[in-house]
């Protein structure tokens, strides 16, 4: 028998409430930590990140952290 948590398991009514908050708690974290960094979207192109909003832009196009492999 599994061990018991706080954490909601697959199938929980509150299981994507759960989420929806720990991601929202970390967007505050990102904000006061961010760092410039490269983003790299589906159709291969690279772009530099040098602003919070614009790593929210690129993130909202589907860019993500790791370059696509092909």
């Amino acid at each position: 028998m599994p061990a018991k948590t706080n954490k909601p398991q697959i199938g929980d009514v509150k299981e994507e409430s759960y989420f929806m908050n720990k991601a929202y708690k970390m967007e505050g974290k990102d904000k006061k930590n961010f760092k410039p960094h490269k983003m790299y979207c589906k159709n291969g192109s690279v772009h530099n990140a040098k602003t919070y909003k614009q790593h929210l832009a690129l993130k909202k196009k589907g860019c993500d952290h790791k370059p696509i492999k092909k």
